[in-house]
């Protein structure tokens, strides 16, 4: 990306970018690390090191961002990756206090090579995948930032995309630590990958809904409010992002167990997305495209590659009942949702309010009518077990501060 600084700057016709796109690899390699170190603690099941490495990131860009922006972008940038980074070796120099010290030798090691294969089968049809989607993502970008020469359709894209990370952010980590469990062929009967598919899904599904659909409930005057009043015009691209979010987290356990039940269906369904998006990004936005058409293209892109993922693991027999209407319903109140939050201008504004309520809590309701047919809630004699666990361990901390 340093070396590539020039030539992306050419391409984007903003030579001012070149010094900004050099100091962003130091950036983009201080989130592989935090990545690689979050997936490194989900994979060993240590919680508290995922909620430490989160917000050492989290607090950091929000104690020191803001004191870069003083100085300009390229600073800004710098900091992002020191910030990264530095959570990072935080949870190097804690790996004992996290559990993370090396494990007892096996008595009965599997063999190096036939491992090593397989391990890397697996890792470079995912890399693949992924190496696709991020050069068509990237594609679709680089087209909307080149439609306008303000960069103002780029603003609103970036502020869209921020809000749908932020919604996906808990179902996103609820999603990685799901896929550890899914991955066991053994377990009780609340453990099964099925059961653990099913109950991940419905919980991602549900709190991507709620905080997407309120999101989209109050989208323009939030980012006037939030950003400025110049930025209301992004509540189109800013509407179409928070759908996805709900689309994509919705999907992601599915996702995660078809990694698991055929790795080269993954690799084939992420190829296809990456294929459709950059050949409908260019014909669509190669001669002027705005935030929201991105954000449009996106959203269906990621709409068939999610029926398409149930679709290869109900050939697979393995959707758990349920999966797939609990699929239907999301997918279809939130374009539902979308639908009327986009024509609002033309609707009177108490009608519009009314009409997105009653579609967004009919919606919820259906969720969990749907939840407690499938037995996706934790029943009462559960949730009071959880209770009085939470209490001891309270009471328990709360002794060791007053001996301390």
């Amino acid at each position: 990306m340093w070396v590539g600084a020039g030539p992306i700057a050419y391409l984007l016709r903003k030579a001012a970018l070149t010094r900004v796109l050099e100091w962003a690899a130091f950036s983009a390699a201080g989130m592989i690390l935090v990545e690689c170190c979050r997936g490194f603690l989900v994979g060993q099941r240590r919680l508290y090191g995922v909620l430490m490495l989160s917000f050492a990131v989290g607090t950091g860009m929000l104690l020191f961002l803001p004191i870069a922006s003083l100085s300009g972008d390229v600073s800004m940038v710098v900091t992002q990756g020191a910030v990264t980074t530095a959570a990072v070796l935080l949870c190097i120099l804690l790996a004992a206090p996290l559990g993370l010290r090396a494990p007892a030798p096996v008595k009965n090691p599997v063999a190096f090579a036939p491992m090593l294969r397989e391990v890397w089968v697996f890792t470079l049809i995912q890399l693949a995948g992924l190496v696709g989607m991020n050069a068509a993502g990237w594609w679709l970008t680089s087209l909307v930032a080149r439609a306008d020469s303000s960069l103002i359709q780029m603003g609103f894209y970036a502020i869209a995309n921020q809000l749908r990370n932020m919604v996906g952010l808990l179902p996103g980590l609820l999603s990685q630590s799901s896929l550890a469990i899914m991955s066991e062929s053994e377990g009780d009967a609340e453990r099964t990958p099925d059961r653990v598919l099913a109950v991940c899904s419905f919980v991602s599904t549900i709190v991507s809904f709620a905080l997407a659909g309120v999101g989209i409930l109050i989208a323009p005057s939030a980012l006037g409010l939030i950003y400025g009043r110049s930025f209301e015009a992004a509540s189109a691209a800013t509407i179409l992002s928070l759908a996805t979010a709900v689309v994509h987290m919705g999907n992601a356990p599915a996702a995660g167990r078809l990694a698991i039940v055929s790795i080269k269906s993954t690799g084939v369904i992420n190829t296809i997305w990456a294929i459709l998006v950059a050949a409908f990004a260019t014909l669509f936005l190669f001669n002027g495209g705005s935030a929201a058409a991105g954000a449009a293209l996106i959203l269906a892109a990621h709409i068939l590659s999610s029926t398409l993922v149930l679709a290869v693991l109900k050939w697979k027999a393995s959707v758990p009942p349920g999966l797939v209407g609990l699929y239907a319903l999301s997918t279809m109140g939130t374009l539902a949702l979308s639908s009327v939050a986009l024509a609002r201008d033309w609707m009177p504004a108490w009608g519009s309010f009314v009409l997105l309520s009653v579609i967004f809590l009919g919606c919820l309701g259906l969720l969990a009518a749907m939840a407690r047919k499938h037995r996706w809630m934790p029943n009462g004699a559960v949730t009071l077990r959880l209770l009085s666990v939470v209490r001891e361990f309270l009471a328990v901390r709360s002794g060791r501060g007053v001996c301390e």
